[in-house]
């Protein structure tokens, strides 16, 4: 299909004419949306170069949240909220594009190269190529929760709460002994909040433990988790 991408660029959005070819690969289906991979060359371009990315849709509203209250969830909204964070110097995909004639955003897709990213919210579209991943370590595990305790921080700062499902982990889709990175990549609840900010540092680091217990629970063991208890100071 042909479509317009909209990046932002300093203060101002700039549109660029794309082709946008969607590979029929579900990576997930959430509440709001689904996520799949798409093929993007820009328009015009006579070499027709293609790159991977992850295109997530959303479905027509309203949309409601766990507690059946209306929430304002859009592509457009949310690249705004993606600009909020970039701004702040929070760890968010560096390709982060609007679709808005398909109320979709085109983003950095992690799942190639032999990697994986996994959220806190596994989900049963998600199952079929997941479910033979397992991680016995995680070697950087230490830098790794540095890393998450200072993107809290950061949030904290600038007034963004971020929720448990905003985070992704990042690793070799093999499992096992893994070095592993993070990505701040869902923003559907994350909030610009006027909330002091020790309260949002509070928050954000219970969504960031919260987090890494679920990725363990479905995806790492019984020693992982004496690990990730050892560290447990950075994240309190």
């Amino acid at each position: 299909m042909k479509t317009k991408l909209t990046k932002r660029q300093g203060n101002s959005d700039k549109a660029i004419n794309v082709k946008r070819k969607d590979v029929k690969k579900d990576f997930a289906e959430g509440r709001y949306s689904t996520i799949h991979e798409t093929k993007v060359a820009l328009e015009g371009d006579q070499k027709q170069r293609e790159i991977s990315l992850v295109v997530k849709k959303y479905r027509d509203g309203p949309h409601f949240d766990g507690n059946s209250d209306e929430v304002d969830t859009s592509a457009e909204m949310v690249f705004r909220k993606y600009d909020i964070c970039k701004k702040a110097g929070l760890k968010v995909p560096p390709t982060f594009r609007l679709d808005l004639a398909n109320d979709s955003i085109v983003m950095t897709n992690y799942n190639k190269g032999g990697n994986i990213a996994l959220a806190s919210n596994p989900n049963k579209k998600a199952e079929g190529w997941i479910t033979n991943t397992k991680i016995e370590d995680i070697e950087n595990l230490e830098a790794l929760l540095v890393g998450l305790r200072k993107q809290c921080e950061l949030a904290a700062r600038n007034h963004i709460k971020l929720a448990e499902d905003s985070f992704f982990l990042i690793f070799p889709a093999k499992g096992g002994v893994v070095n592993a990175d993070f990505v701040i990549s869902d923003l559907d609840h994350v909030e610009i909040s006027q909330t002091e900010a020790n309260m949002l540092l509070r928050f954000n680091l219970h969504s960031a433990e919260s987090f890494l217990y679920c990725i363990n629970r479905d995806y790492g063991n019984p020693q992982l988790r004496e690990r990730l208890n050892s560290f447990e100071s950075i994240l309190n």
